[in-house]
C-alpha cells in the first residue's frame, strides 16, 4: 500500500474495505456450508443449496458486513491485521470443510483431502502471521467437528489430524508473549492481579454480548472498571450469568447449534479476554471481528427457518424486522465511521464517554494537540491524564516535551525527573531530559542522559544523533562523528545529512 499510495490514506482505507468485503463473502460461504453440513443428504454434504439456506447465508453476511462493532477493525488502518487475519482464518475453515467432506481419492486418483488439508493448514499459518489472535482455530475446528460435522465420534482421529494446527498455534502464542513482554506491552501480575484479570474476563464476555445486541456508545478505548475484585457481587453476578448460558446450551444438547455457537464465542474471544493482559484497555471493539460470526449465523439460520416453515404473516414480519435492523445497523456504522476521521475526533469521543477514566485518550489527544502546535491544549490534556493516573509515565514525558517546546525548561525537568523516579529504566525519559539539558547548555549532563538512553535502547537512532550533537557541543568531534555514524547506520536521515556537511 505504501508503495502504491504513499501516505495518502485513501488507498490504505480502500484495501481494508476490500478485504472486509471479501470477508463478508467468505462469511456467506461458511454459513451456507455449515448449515448444509447440518442438513446432510444421504450422508454427504449438499452441493445445491435451497432458498432458505441462501437467505440464511445472505442474512448472516449482511449482519457481519454492516455491524458497527466492526468499524474499528476496518476504519483504523493499523488494524489491517484484523481483517487480513480473518480473511485467512475463514479460508482455512472453508478448506477444512472441503477436507472433511472429500473422498480419499477422486476418479483420477488425486487426493482432494490431502490438498484441502494442506491448504487449510497453510492459510492458517498466514492468519497467524497476520494476527496471533487466530490461535483459536484448532479448537474451532474441533467445535465444527462436534457440530455440524458430527465427526467427534472418532475423537482420536479428529484430534490427531489437528496436531499440526495445535503445534503451530502454540509456537505463535509463545512468540507473541515473548514479543509483547520484550516490548513492554504485557502487563505483569503486579499491575494486573489474577483477581483483576478474572473480573475483567468475566465482565468482558457479557460486555461484548451487550455491544452486539445494542451497539451504542462504541468507544476506541474502554477503561478498566473501578471494581475489579472477585470477592464482589458484580463478579458473582457475571459468573452466574455465564454459567446459566452455558447450562442452557448443554441442557438443549439436542439443539447442538446453541452449544457450538457458544463454545465458538468463548474460544475465539479467550486470547484477548484479559487473562493474558496486553495494553491498558478492558475491552476493544476489534476483538469481536471473528467471535461475532457465530451469533450472526444463528440469527441467519433463524431467519431461514421462519421463511421455510412459517406462514405468510410471520414471513412478512421477519422480513420487515430484518430490513429495519439492517438499516439501523448501517446508519450506526456510517455514524461510527465518521468518528475515525482523525485522532482528535476519535479521542474526544472516548473522553466524552469516559471523562473520569480516560487517561489514555487524554494523553493521545494531547499528542495530537502537540502535533498541531496547540501546546496549551496539549498540556491541559496531559494534566487531566495525570489527575486520573498519577503514575502515568508517558503522560509525564509527553507533558515535559511540550513544556520544552514552549521554552519552559523548569517544568520540563520536573516532569522528566518525576517520570524517572517512577521508572528508572525508561529510555524516553533520559532521551528527553538529555534534550532539555542540551537546550539549557549543560552538555555534560546531556551526554550522560543520552548515554543512558542508548544503553537502555541500543537501536535508538535519535539517541545516538543527540549524543553526537552533545559531544560536538563539548568539542569532542571524534565521539560526535562516531555516534552520528551509528545513527546513520540505524537509518536516521538527519544523521546522514549531518555527516555530509563539508564543515563537519
Amino acid at each position: 500500500d505504501f508503495l502504491l499510495w504513499g501516505l495518502d490514506p485513501f488507498g490504505h482505507h480502500l484495501t481494508s474495505v476490500i478485504i472486509h468485503s471479501l470477508n463478508t463473502l467468505l462469511v456467506f460461504l461458511v454459513t451456507i456450508k455449515l448449515i448444509s453440513a447440518a442438513q446432510k443428504d444421504g450422508g454427504g454434504v449438499k452441493t445445491k443449496h435451497s432458498l432458505p439456506v441462501l437467505i440464511a447465508g445472505v442474512t448472516t453476511a449482511l449482519l457481519f458486513g454492516l455491524h458497527p462493532v466492526h468499524v474499528e477493525s476496518v476504519a483504523w488502518v493499523s488494524e489491517r491485521k484484523d481483517v487480513l487475519s480473518a480473511f485467512f482464518y475463514l479460508l482455512s475453515v472453508i478448506f477444512y470443510l472441503r477436507y472433511a467432506a472429500a473422498k480419499t481419492l477422486d476418479s483420477n486418483g488425486v487426493s482432494h483431502r490431502a490438498v484441502s488439508y494442506t491448504l487449510s493448514f497453510s492459510v492458517f499459518a498466514l492468519a497467524l502471521m497476520s494476527k496471533p489472535m487466530a490461535v483459536s482455530l484448532p479448537l474451532v475446528l474441533l467445535i465444527i467437528d462436534f457440530y455440524p460435522l458430527e465427526r467427534i465420534k472418532n475423537i482420536k482421529g479428529v484430534i490427531i489430524e489437528k496436531i499440526p494446527f495445535f503445534v503451530l498455534a502454540a509456537l505463535s502464542a509463545a512468540v507473541t508473549i515473548w514479543a509483547q513482554r520484550g516490548g513492554g506491552g504485557l502487563r505483569t501480575f503486579v499491575t494486573h492481579s489474577i483477581a483483576m484479570r478474572l473480573y475483567i474476563a468475566a465482565r468482558a464476555y457479557l460486555f461484548y454480548l451487550y455491544k452486539l445486541i445494542f451497539p451504542a456508545d462504541l468507544s476506541p478505548y474502554y477503561p478498566p472498571p473501578f471494581q475489579t475484585g472477585i470477592i464482589s457481587p458484580e463478579f458473582v453476578g457475571f459468573v452466574l450469568v455465564l454459567a446459566l448460558i452455558t447450562f442452557l446450551c448443554i441442557y438443549w444438547i439436542r439443539k447442538k447449534y446453541f452449544l457450538s455457537a457458544w463454545l465458538y464465542y468463548l474460544v475465539t474471544l479467550f486470547p484477548v479476554i484479559g487473562v493474558i493482559q496486553v495494553g491498558g484497555q478492558a475491552a476493544a471493539d476489534r476483538y469481536l471481528y471473528l467471535p461475532s460470526i457465530a451469533f450472526f449465523i444463528l440469527a441467519g439460520a433463524g431467519v431461514g427457518v421462519v421463511l421455510k416453515k412459517g406462514s405468510t404473516a410471520p414471513k412478512v414480519f421477519i422480513a420487515l424486522f430484518l430490513v429495519a435492523v439492517l438499516g439501523l445497523l448501517g446508519l450506526k456504522t456510517v455514524s461510527q465511521e465518521r468518528l475515525w476521521k482523525d485522532s482528535l475526533t476519535i479521542m474526544t469521543e472516548a473522553i466524552r464517554l469516559y471523562p473520569d477514566r480516560a487517561a489514555i485518550p487524554y494523553n493521545n489527544r494531547g499528542l495530537e494537540y502537540d502535533r498541531r502546535g496547540k501546546f496549551k491544549n496539549a498540556v491541559d490534556d496531559y494534566t487531566r491524564a495525570l489527575a486520573i493516573s498519577p503514575s502515568y509515565t508517558d503522560a509525564l514525558i509527553n507533558r515535559g516535551i511540550t513544556y520544552g517546546e514552549m521554552g519552559l525548561l523548569g517544568p520540563a525537568f520536573k516532569d522528566f525527573n518525576r517520570a524517572l523516579a517512577l521508572d528508572p529504566a525508561e529510555p524516553k525519559a533520559y532521551l528527553n531530559r538529555g534534550t532539555a539539558f542540551l537546550m539549557s547548555g549543560d552538555y555534560s549532563s546531556a551526554v550522560q542522559d543520552f548515554l543512558k538512553a542508548v544503553t537502555l535502547d541500543p537501536e535508538n537512532a535519535v539517541g545516538y544523533y543527540n549524543l553526537g550533537l552533545a559531544y560536538l557541543k563539548r568539542g569532542d568531534k571524534k565521539e560526535a562523528e562516531k555516534n552520528m555514524r551509528r545513527a546513520a547506520a540505524l537509518g536516521l536521515k538527519e544523521a546522514r545529512d549531518f555527516l555530509g556537511r563539508k564543515n563537519f
